[in-house]
């Protein structure tokens, strides 16, 4: 799993054309040949330098300058650390503050501090130099006060090299520098840290000042030596579907997440026909023969999904016959039932049975700590049998409660590629590929959709979740009664993925939606309000009843109604249904209570619900003809109703 750290990003715009500056921490810059970095300050008589530094075995010369910054050799403004010779065995050193004479300060600690080790140097006028291997606390290496006379700089200080009247002296030092603090007193003026520089497609190694947020590289044209840092994402935008499409490619994501016997997986998927023999689409066992602590979902080439569960081939339960490649499916295992089903957008369902055995048998002994992978199988900390899918959401349950919701993102990486990733809306964490191989994403998304109302009313659904932003407009889930009535109820301006929904607003007009990565508010299990995220030919019937659309009625255009679907039509994507156990005849009308707040909720009703129900006028007649009611406010069973 690859933890991702936001970065700060800088944007420069110029016209429509604009230059990203990236930061990335780096451990270290190192000179081995020419590199200097001038700090631009100039040292006062309280001047204290802190730096974390490693010295080379060759420290580049007889006077090898860690900083330093002077007029003239003798100087009263002469502040230079040296490393000389005998610093390439062992630590000694060389302090000057102001003149040589009586404020040359040499010491040495042979043999305590070899070379070629980090230490922690500190360096100042009254308390002289200490030098602490890592992790000590007390020194290794010391040099006394200073106790004569000096005035405060002139020369700002260089740091690899002493600045001698503003030329490079060339006593270069060969060494690792990790860090570099310039205080007064005890004030800290300058906190120089190791940073990487991304722009406009070239990076560059220097220090970054955290109190003056300056950016300082070599001042020649000798670079710095660094450390290639990890990749890190800068920024996150929400796309429709990441994707591992052929053989070649072959990533994986490494959730983390270790499954237990109450763990529950809910998961929007579309296979690819690529590849050759059977695939994992994700998964992980502790071993593979015999198979141990499995819980993994296949995907067969003869369209068999497999999922596994448990130890041996006995925990393995199938789902038959799916849909065809390409379409978008739905998984969802429960082990408490001993079940997994598979939906595809035809609301078919395969539940998947056991091939040998009991499931139950293995939950008591079920325990795996290798974290699930998705794209691939964790087989004992291995990725293997690499799956190809494009992934719309992937949750994770543990006891019943979310642990884990992925939605998938397009990430920008701190060298200015977009590899497709998912991130975490539990946690925050953002999840590129666990190997070299980067994950493609949707390019085609629409982060705003527009949809038209007809008569104040339209359906929706889609693999993410959208926020209305339409004033006036709401979100209504569909609940069934009775045969002859559904109520709908509103759930607010928060659409969930894959749910469908019922939009009303006042009239014809347009209504904006925008994505949003948190899901939010979730519609309740009884919503009869079925998805339908692409565009494909709507059946007559589904599993558990008729499929009903939305339509003008025939005997009034200004009137929305649900009726069956004729079977032979395509119904649009980002679409809507009802699925009702009614017979092929019948019509629903959508009708609204009206309370002291406004509309609050609506209900569906029949023909027989109407006349049933009884319908007044508002001036207290009853409405003989139930069944041809026009569009307006009636009373019915005992609340004032709008028909539309």
């Amino acid at each position: 799993m690859k933890k991702i750290l936001l970065l700060f990003v800088s944007m420069l715009c110029c016209g429509t054309m604009f230059s990203q500056t990236v930061y990335s921490d780096i451990d270290y810059i190192e000179n081995t040949s020419n590199a200097y970095i001038n700090t631009g300050y100039t040292h006062k008589t309280t001047t204290r330098v802190e730096m974390e530094c490693e010295i080379s075995s060759n420290t580049g010369g007889a006077n090898a300058v860690l900083f330093g910054g002077r007029t003239a050799a003798g100087n009263a403004d002469n502040f230079t650390f040296f490393a000389n010779q005998e610093f390439q065995n062992s630590f000694a050193g060389t302090f000057d503050f102001g003149p040589y004479n009586p404020n040359r300060k040499m010491g040495a600690a042979a043999g305590n501090v070899p070379t070629g080790e980090k230490v922690r140097i500190t360096v100042s006028k009254d308390d002289g130099v200490k030098i602490y291997k890592e992790g000590s606390s007390t020194p290794d290496g010391t040099i006394d006060a200073i106790t004569g006379t000096a005035g405060d700089g002139t020369k700002p200080l260089y740091i690899f090299d002493l600045n001698d009247n503003n030329s490079k002296k060339g006593w270069l030092s060969h060494m690792k520098l990790y860090s570099f603090k310039i205080y007064e007193g005890d004030f800290l003026v300058h906190n120089y840290v190791p940073k990487l520089r991304r722009q406009n497609g070239q990076k560059v190694a220097g220090l970054y000042d955290t109190e003056t947020d300056a950016f300082l590289t070599s001042a020649n044209a000798t670079a710095f030596n660094y450390p290639e840092p990890p990749l890190a994402v800068v920024s996150t935008e929400p796309v429709r579907f990441i994707e591992s499409a052929n053989a070649s490619a072959a990533p994986y994501i490494n959730t983390g997440y270790c499954p237990t016997a109450s763990t529950k997986v809910k998961m929007t998927y579309s296979v690819n026909n690529v590849g050759s023999g059977n695939r994992i689409l994700f998964g992980t066992v502790t071993q593979s023969t015999p198979l141990t602590n499995a819980f993994t979902l296949w995907q067969y080439l003869n369209n068999d999904n497999p999922f596994d569960f448990g130890t041996g081939n006995a925990a393995r339960a199938y789902a038959r016959a799916l849909a065809p490649w390409g379409e978008i499916l739905y998984f969802e295992n429960d082990i408490d039932d001993l079940t997994a089903t598979i939906m595809t957008g035809a609301e078919t369902s395969y539940t998947m049975s056991e091939r040998m055995g009991d499931l139950n048998d293995y939950k008591t002994d079920f325990q795996n700590s290798a974290p699930i992978y998705i794209f691939a199988r964790n087989t004992g900390g291995t990725a293997s049998v690499f799956g190809y899918m494009k992934l719309f959401s992937f949750q994770i349950y543990e006891d019943g409660q979310l642990v884990r919701d992925y939605v998938p993102v397009a990430a920008t990486m701190s060298d200015g590629t977009t590899v497709g990733a998912l991130k975490d809306l539990v946690s925050g964490e953002v999840l590129t590929s666990a190997n070299s191989n980067p994950l493609a994403y949707s390019t085609d998304d629409e982060n705003t959709f527009t949809l038209s109302l007809t008569n104040g009313f339209c359906t929706f659904s889609d693999v993410r979740p959208y926020n209305i932003v339409t004033e006036g407009v709401k979100a209504y889930e569909a609940k069934k009664v009775s045969d002859n009535l559904v109520n709908l109820t509103e759930i607010g301006n928060n659409i969930p993925a894959n749910t469908g929904v019922v939009l009303y607003g006042e009239g014809a007009q347009q209504v904006e939606l925008t994505v949003r990565e948190s899901d939010g508010n979730q519609a309740t299990a009884e919503n009869i309000m079925r998805p339908n995220v692409t565009a494909r030919q709507l059946a007559q019937t589904s599993d558990d009843g008729t499929n009903y659309l939305l339509a003008l009625s025939d005997q009034d255009p200004t009137e929305c109604v649900f009726r069956p679907t004729s079977g032979e039509g395509t119904l649009s994507a980002r679409k809507a249904y009802l699925v009702l156990p009614q017979n092929a005849d019948a019509k629903y009308y959508i009708g609204f209570a009206d309370d002291a707040t406004g509309i609050s909720s609506a209900s569906l009703m029949n023909n027989e619900e109407r006349s049933a129900s009884g319908v007044y006028d508002l001036q207290g007649r009853k409405m003989d003809n139930a069944s041809s009611l026009k569009k307006g406010v009636y009373i019915i069973n005992g609340k004032k109703v709008v028909l539309n």
